[in-house]
């Protein structure tokens, strides 16, 4: 039986610092097809490690594709997002792609026993209330 491809074109979109230090993570993960950044739309820009580089208003026109968010600060991954959703576009944030997620002080609280909150990947965190 032959294997299903992934017909999926992923765009990487915010690209600033947060995407150097997890770009080479997410390449072991998926390829990216493109790069968008509203930073290159005046500037011509038409590569940037690599990938060639699409303007915002390219991406409806892209058949399967699917944006991962590269900003790690939450008002601009939830601009992005609200950009997107209004493009109707599928998107995901890439540190979901990734398997992390942010941790809250009420997280800690809940999920930890005994005043010790551990994740998968061995982080401790000692807290009291």
């Amino acid at each position: 039986m032959a294997s299903v491809v992934d017909k999926t074109i992923y765009v990487g979109y915010g690209i600033g610092c947060y995407y150097s230090s997890v770009c080479k993570d997410v390449k072991e993960k998926i390829e990216l097809s493109y790069l968008c950044d509203k930073k290159w739309d005046k500037d011509k820009v038409v590569s940037y490690d690599n990938i060639p580089i699409i303007s915002q208003k390219e991406l409806p026109k892209i058949e399967n594709v699917k944006v991962i968010i590269f900003p790690s600060d939450g008002v601009i991954k939830s601009s992005i997002a609200n950009e997107l959703s209004e493009l109707g576009i599928e998107y995901i944030f890439v540190d979901e792609l990734l398997g992390r997620r942010s941790i809250t002080g009420e997280i800690i609280k809940k999920e930890g026993k005994g005043g010790i909150w551990k994740d998968a990947s061995n982080n401790v965190i000692f807290f009291d209330n």
